[in-house]
């Protein structure tokens, strides 16, 4: 004998939506949501301060449990000796994620190469999140570049069940 049941909603006990874990399953670990920006104009300063890419993606956890994994690939390039420094910023503030130095020795011409920077984040909240990419030289006056010949950088941000 075959049995069926069927509802058009099921509740939790407070009569709000059951999460995966009121349903007894463990999902943590799992890929709960994608977001990626892509750039791929361009951009180059002579500064040490940083700046914007510009490059950044925004996320919203659906719990605060949840972390992100913050994904950064990119082209990077000089015109002499020097370093490239660049980092990822999570909501424009002094937060930041992961930062690397990359350098290059100029051979002829413009040196450089692909780059790529994860960091797995706990932001601990479910408001949106942005991420934002900046970069800047070592020594003020030396040329950096991103995007160099407009290669496309991207940003892909995962959000992993906690």
């Amino acid at each position: 004998m075959t049995s069926i049941i069927k509802v058009d909603q099921i509740q939790n006990a407070a009569g709000g939506t059951p999460t995966a874990a009121d349903l007894g399953l463990n999902v943590s670990g799992s890929v709960l949501q994608v977001v990626q920006a892509t750039h791929s104009s361009q951009s180059q300063t002579t500064s040490n301060s940083y700046q914007n890419f510009p490059l950044s993606a925004s996320i919203t956890p659906s719990s605060i449990s949840s972390k992100v994994l913050v994904l950064l690939n990119f082209t990077g390039a000089i015109t002499s000796d020097n370093h490239l420094y660049v980092r990822v910023l999570r909501d424009d503030t002094t937060t930041v994620v992961e930062s690397l130095s990359a350098f290059f020795a100029q051979t002829a011409g413009v040196s450089g190469g692909a780059l790529h920077l994860s960091k797995l984040d706990t932001p601990s909240t479910t408001s949106a999140v942005t991420y934002d990419a900046q970069y800047c030289t070592r020594d003020s006056g030396e040329t950096v570049i991103v995007q160099y010949s407009n290669q496309p950088s991207t940003i892909t941000l995962m959000e992993i069940a906690g």
